[in-house]
């Protein structure tokens, strides 16, 4: 089988936490990070990855969640598909693509489920190898200890939660309890990582951008910082 990726698998910028994030084998990853600072796509290419890696099962299972199904369908799905190689979900070894119930399986076994945690009975009952919980200040509290955490348990399974500053996210206060523990090096389980955009935006558009945004949006969403 081909291992040529395809040609949305572009460089990306050098940036030292991304890196470290992408290897850590931390169990769960926090990412609080600036818009369009590059924390999705470092997602997306870590999940598409792991499907590739092969277990002492046979149907290794992951899943990237989004608050609702409309908005993982409309951000997630088309994007995750560009970077799975079509040999990867090739019909006649067993792959497929379902883009109704966002399912793929791989010819390797695995298999990605793409869905919003408006619809978590998508997932119950299913055992998880990882995840990427996205959005994270934007979910249902408690959602990700009601459904995401039982769907890793098996498995041992581990899980990326992403997303911005988000104050007036229903999740804020949870997401920020979960990354300051993995900040704070306590908990040998959890880590967390944050940077702003000003690493991948240039000055003169986040000035263009600071013009046209309350101070304490700015600052949490594209400084990432918690402290507003």
């Amino acid at each position: 089988m081909s291992k040529d990726l395809p040609l949305n698998w572009g460089s990306l910028k050098y940036h030292p936490q991304q890196y470290e994030a992408f290897h850590s084998n931390t169990r769960f990853v926090n990412l609080a990070c600036g818009r369009r600072s590059g924390k999705t796509e470092l997602a997306r290419r870590k999940i598409i990855i792991a499907l590739t890696v092969k277990k002492h099962w046979t149907n290794p299972s992951y899943f990237y969640a989004l608050p609702t199904f409309n908005q993982a369908k409309r951000v997630a799905w088309a994007e995750l598909l560009k970077l799975i190689p079509t040999e990867w979900v090739d019909s006649k070894y067993g792959g497929f693509v379902d883009n109704t119930n966002l399912h793929i399986r791989t010819v390797f076994g695995s298999e990605l489920y793409v869905f919003g945690m408006d619809q978590p009975q998508r997932i119950e009952g299913l055992a998880f190898d990882g995840g990427v919980v996205d959005e994270a200040c934007d979910h249902e509290p408690k959602s990700f200890d009601r459904f995401i955490v039982p769907g890793l348990v098996l498995r041992n399974g581990r899980c990326w939660r992403i997303g911005y500053v988000n104050s007036k996210g229903k999740c804020f206060r949870e997401f920020r309890i979960f990354w300051e523990m993995g900040n704070s090096g306590d908990y040998p389980d959890i880590v967390s990582y944050s940077w702003p955009s000003k690493d991948f935006i240039s000055a003169e558009e986040l000035a263009a951008i600071r013009s046209m945004m309350d101070e304490r949006d700015f600052n949490e969403q594209y400084n990432a910082s918690w402290k507003a």
